[in-house]
């Protein structure tokens, strides 16, 4: 794969639980109903990590 130089490529991962949720309209049936949620788990604090070691290398004039 090739990209920027400048650019790096920070992945997350994502988990995938079932639950229950409330039906927006129910009328006379189920007032829930069993769902799959995904949810996008540790990106942004691996992106928040990523970006203050960047911002602490830039103050002290340290390459990446």
């Amino acid at each position: 794969m090739s990209y920027c130089r400048e650019v790096e490529i920070i992945y997350g991962r994502f988990q995938t639980t079932t639950k229950r949720a409330r039906l927006a309209n129910p009328g006379n049936g189920p007032k829930t109903a069993k769902i799959i949620h995904t949810e996008e788990k540790g990106s942004d604090v691996n992106l928040a990590v990523h970006m203050l070691k960047a911002a602490l290398a830039s103050l002290t004039g340290e390459r990446r």
